[in-house]
């Protein structure tokens, strides 16, 4: 969608935050890529120019920018910022962002504040649970002694001494915005590569990824994301409460125990739903950190972990899924189109072999994988061979080429249309083995002059264009020679009425042809009452066809060709 400024007139739309963390979060997802979201903004249509009134708390400043709605969910509608107003605006909230996160990291670097929640009562419905600094108990070990691995968060004073050292050159490194990032997440889980993987944000902000055989098993940040912290996941889901959260960091503050071995040892959690929730957090986390837009990546392959973990490799090419197929969308159809159009020519081909049930697509998603696994489409044949819909179909295209699971070509593959053809013209010539002349050339037993014709000019042009299509090999073009010798050889006997006549009565019995030359007039007369004087004729024509010595019915098809024809039902009127 071509996005223009809304003009000075335009309607205005206020977009305000419960707390601080709300804003921030809006900012690292949003407003950093000049977009915003405005809740209860569904009815907004696409393309409908705004003027967007961002109130920043904390700084208690409110800053009108134009801005043009691009996209409408249950969230509310996603609308996208421009000008030289908004670049002025945000340079402003740019920068009281990075103070803000500077100011939380100092605090939680000096060892002497815990992070406590907030109740879900004390905060507005629909928002995240508000995670806040809080003074640690005199007996509080300010510094804890860095544990072995083992499940769980571990405390903001701790998470640093636990990352491991990043000795040498990394294996591979670059930009996490764009698709290369993505594209090296999907390499190490097609190839199955364990390392540590490091992510370094403009803001200071360090995340370290254990991963294995192509998975993160967990994550370390430094500073800690308070919002990503085992604890406070399962107090926003409502599996520990404040005083089992406190008493948590309490024990790590004390013992130096990581979160989830504190759980566990206060019957807060039972193995089993420590296992659970520490793959729910490590998903969490690989989401937050596949849609960054901008840092820096380096990954430092090892040939083994010098670490154990309990939960297994996250499958990152569904969560990959998952977020480009919410991107496209909310897309709107002028953007979908403008991708799509220089494709549509285009043969997609799937890339060699893959997990295909590690993206827990749709059954039917998967089923169009099938498909193109079988046979080599253009993008704009798809359409008709696809249960999705055309806006699911789409996605689902576009979607599978981010992943670089489909490749686009001019051409067809060529060993899969060699097994086509081969299989076509197989099959082909098996059918025609004992057939009649009828089913050979595909046409109905109670063919007429110009359906033998028509049947016989349509199965030739098949097999010539099949040739100019595609360079057969010598079997190859002697089966299709011998498809249309056959061919040839049906219609030098069907083309002539007496020896079709013949022919019809060595393969179909009398009573047969009588029974459904009856039933043909019949229905010519029901459809004379109608005028519809197409139908009527061929009708009555296919049952002269049928009875040639029944000069009723070929007389009733001369008076339907000049409309002169009254059937009984219309006497009996």
């Amino acid at each position: 969608m071509a996005v223009e400024i809304a003009p000075a007139g335009s309607p205005t739309v206020e977009r305000s935050y419960a707390d601080i963390l709300e804003f921030l979060d809006e900012y690292r997802t949003r407003l950093r890529g000049r977009r915003a979201l405005v809740p209860g903004g569904g009815d907004l249509a696409p393309g409908t120019a705004l003027r967007l009134r961002l109130r920043v708390p904390v700084l208690d400043r409110a800053f009108d920018m134009p801005a043009r709605v691009e996209a409408t969910g249950e969230a509310g509608a996603v609308v996208v910022l421009e000008g030289e107003e908004v670049e002025a605006a945000l340079g402003e909230v740019d920068a009281f962002y990075q103070l803000a996160g500077r100011l939380m990291r100092a605090l939680l670097q000096t060892g002497r504040f815990r992070v406590a929640a907030v109740g879900e009562s004390a905060r507005p419905a629909g928002t995240a649970p508000v995670a806040a600094a809080a003074p640690a108990p005199a007996s509080a070990a300010p510094s804890p002694p860095a544990a072995p691995a083992s499940p769980g968060a571990a405390s903001p004073a701790a998470e640093a001494s636990r990352l491991p050292a990043l000795d040498g050159p990394p294996t591979e490194s670059g930009d996490v915005a764009g698709a290369r990032f993505r594209d090296l997440l999907m390499r190490l889980y097609r190839e199955q590569r364990t390392g540590i993987l490091e992510v370094r944000m403009p803001d200071g902000l360090r995340r370290v990824a254990f991963v294995e055989k192509g998975g993160p098993v967990q994550f370390l940040s430094d500073p800690p994301v308070v919002e990503e912290t085992l604890g406070m996941l399962l107090l926003r889901a409502g599996r520990i409460d404040e005083a089992q959260l406190r008493e948590s960091l309490e024990r790590m503050n004390r013992t130096g125990q990581l979160q989830g071995e504190a759980l566990v040892e206060m019957n807060a959690l039972n193995f089993a739903s420590l296992v659970m929730a520490l793959g729910r957090q490590a998903e969490l986390i690989c989401r937050n950190v596949a849609g960054l837009g901008e840092g820096r990546y380096a990954f430092h392959e090892r040939e083994k972990l010098d670490r154990r973990f309990i939960s297994p490799p996250v499958k990152i090419p569904a969560i990959l899924w998952e977020m480009r197929r919410t991107h496209y969308r909310e897309l709107g159809q002028e953007q979908i189109d403008a991708l799509l159009h220089p494709l549509m020519d285009s043969y997609v081909v799937v890339a060699g072999e893959f997990p295909w049930g590690d993206l827990r697509m749709k059954r039917s998603e998967r089923d169009l994988v099938d498909i193109l696994k079988k046979r080599n489409y253009r993008v704009r044949e798809i359409y008709s061979v696809s249960s999705v819909g055309r806006a699911g179909t789409t996605g689902a295209i576009l979607t599978l080429r981010d992943l670089g699971l489909v490749q686009f070509t001019e051409t067809e593959d060529v060993a899969q249309a060699d097994a086509r053809i081969h299989a076509l013209l197989a099959a082909k010539l098996d059918a025609m083995e004992g057939q009649n002349h009828f089913d050979r050339m595909e046409i109905h037993w109670s063919a007429r002059d110009v359906d033998v014709e028509n049947g016989y000019a349509r199965l030739v042009r098949q097999y010539e264009t099949l040739a100019r299509r595609h360079r057969l090999n010598e079997e190859q073009e002697r089966m299709r020679q011998e498809v249309l010798r056959r061919l040839a050889e049906s219609h030098a006997v069907l083309k002539v009425q007496s020896t079709r006549h013949e022919h019809r009565l060595a393969h179909y019995e009398v009573q047969q042809c009588e029974f459904s030359a009856d039933l043909l007039f019949r229905q010519g007369e029901m459809l004379a009452v109608k005028q519809r004087w197409p139908a009527v004729i061929e009708n009555f024509e296919r049952a002269a066809e049928l009875q040639p010595q029944n000069r009723h019915y070929s007389q009733a098809a001369a008076s339907a060709r000049n409309q002169t024809y009254k059937s009984s039902a219309e006497d009996d009127d």
